[in-house]
C-alpha cells in the first residue's frame, strides 16, 4: 500500500515568496497599478468630456487666418475664451454669404455674427467701414 503525501504550504511561505521578490518587484507592482489606475482615470475623464476631446482635436487642426488672430487677441480673451473661439473654427463672411448664412427675419437688427449650432461654427460679418473699427471684436 502506496500513500501519496501532499504538502500543504505553512502561512509563512508566502511571506518567503514575497521576500523573493525583492524590492524591485514590488515597485515594478506597484507602477503598473499606478499606471493602470491612471489609464482608468483618463478614460472615464474622456468618456465624460468628450465635447471637450473633440474641441482640443478641433484646435490642433485649426489654423486661424491673421484677422480672425487679430480679434481673438482685440478682444482680450482668457486663454478658455481663445480656445473655445478656435474650437468653434470662426469664419469672417462677406455680404451675400453673411447674409445666407447669419439670415434673420427681425427688423432694425443688425447682426455681425452667429453660431451654428449644426455646424459648431462662428461666422462673422465683415466690417470693412473704418468708422466701425473695433466692432467686429464685440
Amino acid at each position: 500500500m502506496t500513500i501519496e503525501m501532499t504538502a500543504v504550504p505553512r502561512p509563512d511561505d508566502h511571506a518567503a515568496r514575497r521576500a523573493r521578490l525583492g524590492a524591485g518587484g514590488v515597485i515594478a507592482i506597484a507602477i503598473a497599478i499606478l499606471l493602470n489606475l491612471s489609464l482608468a482615470v483618463g478614460f472615464v475623464w474622456m468618456a465624460t468630456n468628450v465635447q471637450r476631446v473633440a474641441d482640443q482635436f478641433t484646435v490642433w487642426q485649426f489654423t486661424a487666418p491673421a484677422a480672425i488672430e487679430s480679434y481673438a487677441d482685440r478682444a482680450g480673451f482668457s486663454g478658455e475664451g481663445r480656445f473655445l473661439f478656435f474650437a468653434s473654427q470662426p469664419v469672417i463672411a462677406v455680404d451675400a454669404e453673411f447674409n445666407d448664412i447669419c439670415a434673420t427675419r427681425q427688423e432694425d437688427v443688425g447682426i455681425l455674427g452667429c453660431y451654428l449650432p449644426g455646424d459648431k461654427r462662428i461666422y462673422l460679418y465683415d466690417v470693412t467701414d473704418v468708422r466701425l473699427d473695433g466692432i467686429e471684436e464685440v
